[in-house]
């Protein structure tokens, strides 16, 4: 025995003795008319006689109430065909008025769509009319010499279909946003329209739209639901240089990029990871001899006694001390200290051979926050436009940030080829 359960729109019960034990899934709907305005009650006395030999799963009065006559796992006797009423749910129709077309009422029309809908949801089928017997949406008259269901419901059998399955479709409506859509890896830019492709997991239909996405930034895929998913989502993706494109924290927007994306070609500076660049982070004091040295591609020696061997630093600040770009105290370099701006520009000054400028930037409004130590060297950046200020300030004291010791280095060895 096939065990299902009874729509829940049914208003009266009378169960019929004509049904048999029903042995194929159910797949099918027939919808039959009573040739007559009876009320659930009057089909269900029809149909509790067992001289009449005749049944079906349900009925539908003209004031739209449901009656039950056979549970839907039990076949039931309408359609003169065994085959069809083992797949079907059988449903009986009241006519509203006794000839001519035999119609039926608003009210019973709009309640065999919705109790088609709930059959088909319960069973996971879609009402097909093909006007034969190959339909999810079947007719007595298929199988015997009959007009049931009259020609008013014969008539209207697609549309019967159309409106159930669009109710379907509206209880079915899946958000777009459930629809398992990866993130978009970064995209090489490349000067023209790029449109990463975009795939759903949960087997969503969509169309894309694309904004934004030619030049280095956020580009932005505008994915919007089709048939049964409703809704958009826009999902961003990165547009960066190629020596980026592997890094996933890049701002493609960071005032940055375009000095990154040279340092980086030029073999100045590494990223902690094929995946990690952290432009942000401070400059440690050893990142910054770094830099230098891989812009100088310079021999190695000897160094101060708290930069062991084999750290990745060890050859470029030994490097660095004997030629006088950086100096300890008490013969202690700091390496993991974090760089300030100051710190990074002297170094560079250092490098270049101490060179003097005619004037200090004193223009700017904390020129007086400049040590002593290391006015000449803010002062010849300043001029070589090797470092700029910000809101007219040149924040010598703060913390260095890698791309800014990337940038400053690029203008630097800019500056040094136009001499």
């Amino acid at each position: 025995m096939i065990q299902m359960a009874n729509s829940s729109l049914v208003n009266y019960i009378r169960i019929s003795p004509n049904s048999n034990a029903r042995t194929q899934p159910v797949s099918k709907i027939t919808v039959h008319h009573m040739a007559g305005n009876l009320t659930v009650e009057g089909c269900g006395s029809v149909f509790a006689s067992s001289s009449r030999q005749a049944s079906s799963n349900y009925g539908i009065g003209s004031d739209g109430r449901v009656g039950l006559y056979v549970e839907e796992n039990r076949r039931s006797w309408a359609s003169s065909s065994a085959w069809n009423d083992q797949r079907a749910i059988t449903i009986e129709v009241a006519n509203s008025s006794t000839g001519g077309d035999w119609p039926v009422s608003e009210a019973a029309w709009d309640k065999l769509i919705q109790l088609c809908a709930d059959i088909c949801r319960r069973y996971n089928f879609r009402l097909n009319y093909t006007g034969d017997s190959s339909g999810s949406l079947t007719e007595h008259r298929m199988y015997a010499s009959t007009l049931c269901p009259g020609p008013y419901l014969h008539a209207r059998m697609n549309r019967l279909a159309n409106e159930v399955n669009a109710v379907l479709d509206a209880g079915n409506k899946k958000k777009i946003t459930d629809g398992g859509f990866a993130s978009i890896p970064n995209q090489v830019y490349t000067g023209k329209a790029i449109e990463p492709s975009i795939s759903s997991a949960a087997g969503a239909m969509y169309t894309v739209a694309y904004k934004d996405n030619v030049n280095v930034g956020y580009g932005q895929a505008i994915i919007t639901g089709t048939d049964n998913w409703e809704g958009s989502l826009t999902l961003d993706f990165k547009i960066l240089p190629q020596s980026l494109v592997g890094y996933q924290d890049i701002d493609p927007n960071g005032w940055y990029v375009s000095v990154l994306d040279q340092a980086v070609q030029a073999g100045y500076i590494h990223g902690y990871s094929p995946s990690q660049m952290a432009p942000a982070a401070a400059l440690t004091r050893a990142n910054a001899v770094c830099l230098i040295a891989n812009a100088a591609g310079k021999d190695f020696g000897e160094g101060f006694e708290d930069v062991p061997q084999p750290t990745y630093y060890y050859e470029a600040v030994n490097w660095a001390k004997e030629e006088g770009i950086v100096h300890g105290k008490d013969g202690k370099f700091r390496p993991e200290d974090s760089c300030s701006r100051i710190e990074f520009v002297t170094m560079l000054h250092n490098w270049a051979g101490n060179p003097t400028v005619d004037t200090e930037p004193t223009n700017y409004d904390d020129w007086k926050d400049v040590p002593d130590w290391g006015k000449t060297a803010m002062a010849w950046g300043v001029a070589t436009r090797v470092l700029s200020g910000s809101d007219n300030k040149l924040n010598p004291l703060g913390v260095c940030a890698r791309c800014e010791g990337a940038a400053m280095l690029v203008n630097y060895m800019k500056e040094k080829e136009d001499e």
